[in-house]
């Protein structure tokens, strides 16, 4: 979850490639996926092997986000999923990242008012469908960062996986973080504002976005009536009740430099369901090593070339077979 300017952005593009890693290591294949009023358009990136390997299905946090892990019509460009990608096909570990649809070389044939948040879960389970078809995998599990942590889950529910890996994921309903955000950027009485049409919301009523007593360009960027269906899709859903039903392996990592999704957010998914949540010092929320210093988290959003934090890897290699 970035800013609230970039939660419900308009959706197209597609990232710059930068490869780390030698590109004799692995393969890239480009697949196209029909789906619900839409196709799906990612890359395969396969380790060179001559026997079965386990596959990763990447799943995108909010926004305007390709396949890479770049943001539409932002500086934030960090690469963060085609480094993810390399790094696993040099352990030996294939990954399926893609375009979310509207994006880059994916096609969305919904408009705005008619998304729903179950949209993006019902793609990402159709991938997995394909996946486990594949008889070059021996197994398929599924990455969710940030909110495609929560997708994820639902992703898992509908379709059974090996393993399930939550990465800077949040443990609470999306309109609980979007007030503590909001508390740092608005005023008290703007505070009530949010919380009065938040309610609204979560109780399925939309408010005309000419009733809201906000700033124009909040209203735009978080409650426009066109995006406000989606939000009421969205904000049902608790991740700390939805993780309880998966009934597969769980792993939760959190970065503790995360300026987007605390510690805590991982520790109240890891202590729903009994387990404890791995926690990687130095990395943030875009998977790069950096501070709490303005300078560095910059940097690592707006540095293509800048790689992910390496025990990152080493976690997510330890947990996937």
């Amino acid at each position: 979850m970035k800013s609230i300017t970039v939660i419900f952005s308009s959706l197209l593009a597609f990232g710059l490639c930068y490869f780390a890693i030698a590109q004799d290591q692995f393969r890239l294949e480009t697949i196209e996926q029909e789906v619900r009023a839409g196709k799906i358009s990612g890359t395969l990136t396969i380790p060179q092997s001559d026997s079965k390997i386990p596959v990763a299905l990447i799943i995108a946090g909010s926004g305007a986000t390709d396949q890479n892990g770049n943001s539409l019509g932002s500086v934030v460009q960090p690469n963060s999923y085609l480094y993810l990608s390399q790094e696993l096909a040099a352990k030996g570990i294939a990954t399926l990242r893609y375009d979310k649809r509207g994006i880059g070389k994916s096609r969305s044939d919904l408009s705005e008012i008619q998304l729903r948040f179950e949209d993006f879960s019902a793609d990402a389970s159709v991938l997995l469908e394909r996946l486990k078809k594949d008889s070059r995998f021996s197994s398929v599990y599924i990455i969710g960062h940030s909110e495609g942590s929560l997708l994820g889950m639902l992703a898992a529910q509908q379709t059974p996986v090996a393993g399930y890996i939550s990465l800077a994921g949040a443990g609470r309903p999306s309109d609980e973080i979007l007030i503590e955000q909001l508390t740092r950027q608005v005023t008290p009485s703007q505070l009530e504002e949010v919380k009065r049409v938040l309610r609204s919301l979560k109780n399925g009523q939309t408010i005309p976005a000419k009733d809201i007593a906000l700033p124009p360009s909040l209203v735009r960027g978080l409650f426009r009536d066109s995006v406000q269906p989606y939000f009421i899709s969205w904000i049902r859903y608790d991740s700390s009740l939805e993780i309880k039903k998966l009934n597969t392996r769980i792993q939760i990592l959190q970065g503790s430099t995360d300026i987007q999704v605390s510690v805590n957010e991982a520790n109240l998914l890891a202590n729903a369901i009994g387990l404890k949540a791995v926690i990687l010092e130095g990395m943030n929320h875009v998977l790069k090593t950096a501070s709490f210093d303005s300078a560095s988290q910059n940097r690592a959003y707006t540095d293509p070339n800048l790689p992910i934090t390496p025990d990152l890897i080493s976690s997510l290699q330890r947990f996937i077979k």
